[in-house]
């Protein structure tokens, strides 16, 4: 399944992100090469700062990054956009879940209690456009949520990815590291059968009058 670019840092130089390989936003993300998902490099950020990267407008589409925070006590993500408008949020929070941001701003859980030095695999998936877009979550390759209404539906397509941290605590350092398409992804990203439709024509109304 397509994805909005596939980013692993390895290639890039030790220092600000920001201006490497497409990457703009806050000098607070750095690449380096000490903590590491795979290969040589990935990025850290310790201070509330987010930084973006444009790629291709895709939907449907998947995308997964690995993530992980020195301490449970703060909030950091991955996001999309449509263009400069922010559309999902999936983010290690500060109450010590991994959780998902919902339509009226009330966040969802996928997995509680994540541990600190821990790296997570965060997964998304999105369907569809328009008032009826929708998108599922999972985390290391584990049940997928129900589709569900993002945060705010897009009108075309997603296509840019930003990092973001904030809620920060003194001594934080949070990671990313490998974004890319999922891997051996195996579902439905258009509803096809009877039960699908029926589904899929439920969850639009439900978003659409809870609007």
């Amino acid at each position: 399944m397509a994805t909005i670019f596939s980013d692993n840092f390895n290639s890039y130089t030790n220092g600000d992100l920001n201006g490497q390989g497409s990457w703009s936003g806050s000098v607070a993300f750095d690449v380096q090469g000490t903590t590491t998902y795979e290969g040589a490099k990935a990025v850290q950020g310790d201070s509330n700062a987010n930084i973006d990267k444009v790629g291709t407008g895709v939907t449907p589409g998947s995308i997964s990054v690995y993530i992980r925070s020195n301490k449970t006590t703060v909030q950091l993500g991955l996001h999309l956009k449509e263009g400069a408008n922010l559309k999902i949020f999936f983010d290690l929070m500060a109450n010590g879940n991994i959780q998902y941001r919902n339509p009226d701003s009330t966040w969802t859980t996928v997995l509680a209690s994540y541990a600190a030095d821990t790296w997570y695999n965060l997964q998304i998936e999105w369907r569809n456009s328009g008032v009826d877009s929708e998108v599922r979550y999972r985390v290391d390759s584990g049940s997928w949520t129900a589709w569900v209404a993002p945060f705010v539906d897009w009108t075309t397509n997603l296509d840019t990815v930003r990092l973001e941290t904030w809620d920060v605590v003194a001594g934080f350092i949070g990671y990313y590291d490998n974004i890319s398409e999922i891997v051996n992804l195996v579902s439905v990203t258009e509803p096809t059968t009877l039960s699908e439709i029926a589904t899929h024509k439920a969850n639009y109304y439900k978003s659409f009058t809870e609007r």
